[in-house]
């Protein structure tokens, strides 16, 4: 995958400016990767690179402080 490819779609990722179109782009790879499991090695490789960088775009818009986690429930 050129890194040309990964360059330009994290740029592309960075200029969203709402959080709703990042997930949208993130949801529409996953769905390609399952749509079409013969799709190509190449193909396949900028859908996961694009899935990752959404992923990646999202956890550093999301602030950590707002993270809140299920207490642990005692069996």
């Amino acid at each position: 995958m050129s890194q040309q490819f990964i360059y330009d779609m994290r740029e592309k990722v960075i200029s969203m400016e709402k959080i709703s179109e990042i997930q949208e782009m993130l949801h529409n790879m996953a769905s390609l990767m399952v749509g079409y499991p013969d799709a190509s090695e190449e193909q396949s490789k900028q859908w996961l690179d694009t899935l990752n960088i959404c992923r990646i775009e999202l956890r550093r818009r999301h602030p950590a402080e707002q993270v809140h986690l299920s207490p642990k429930k005692e069996n």
